[in-house]
């Protein structure tokens, strides 16, 4: 069962297609700068279950996650999942380079919860980020995260048990837990959902963000 608190899209909700809290993160971005992204970019709205992308098509935009909720997946020919991202809006998705292998895309993708998402033609893109400093400072800071964020995560899989890394869990990505159920999640931290159970009551949360039954 996926938590049922998070409310679901209004399609008709008004929305800001550049907010300021993902594009000016490395200083403001001009009138002109935003004019022209605004020309390039291709708003969807994608319901629940609805799949963004499928491995191994030709991708050639990147992706921004304005609302709603996407998992990011491998699987193996034997079916089992592994997730790589949980992603909430509003959000960057990992940069399209990260995301291609020989030109095709690696990852799987799924919607959870009805999701705004913008696409952006990557060679339009590339074309306006090489003109402007502050969104090459952001590509280049969105590249770094998305490696500090795997480094991270294999030195917490080595490092640390698995009631640690739920704590962490809750402390660093509460909105995880309104989203995804606890299948998504343990399919994110690479254990089995009873493993997770075990470990949610191990850590006795005395505050678990809404929606989450320990």
């Amino acid at each position: 069962m996926r938590p049922t608190n998070a409310p679901e899209l209004d399609p008709d909700q008004d929305f800001d297609p550049l907010p300021a809290v993902l594009w000016e993160r490395e200083g403001g971005l001009d009138h002109a700068t935003r004019d022209l992204l605004g020309s390039v970019l291709r708003h969807e709205v994608l319901p629940a279950g609805s799949r963004p992308w499928v491995r191994g098509e030709h991708l050639n935009h990147e992706m921004v996650l304005l609302q709603g909720a996407v998992r990011l997946y491998v699987s193996d020919p034997r079916g089992r999942q592994w997730n790589t991202h949980l992603l909430v809006g509003p959000c960057f998705f990992p940069p399209l380079h990260l995301r291609l292998r020989e030109g095709r895309t690696s990852l799987e993708s799924e919607v959870i919860r009805s999701c705004r998402i913008q696409r952006f033609g990557a060679t339009e893109f590339c074309r306006i980020r090489d003109a402007n400093e502050t969104l090459q400072r952001l590509g280049s800071r969105l590249v770094e995260e998305e490696v500090d964020r795997l480094r991270k995560r294999e030195e917490r899989s080595l490092g640390m048990d698995l009631a640690q890394r739920v704590a962490l869990l809750f402390q660093e990505r509460p909105e995880v837990w309104q989203h995804f159920s606890n299948q998504d999640i343990a399919r994110y931290l690479g254990v089995t959902p009873e493993a997770l159970s075990r470990a949610l009551s191990k850590v006795r949360l005395e505050a678990p963000p809404p929606g989450k039954h320990l």
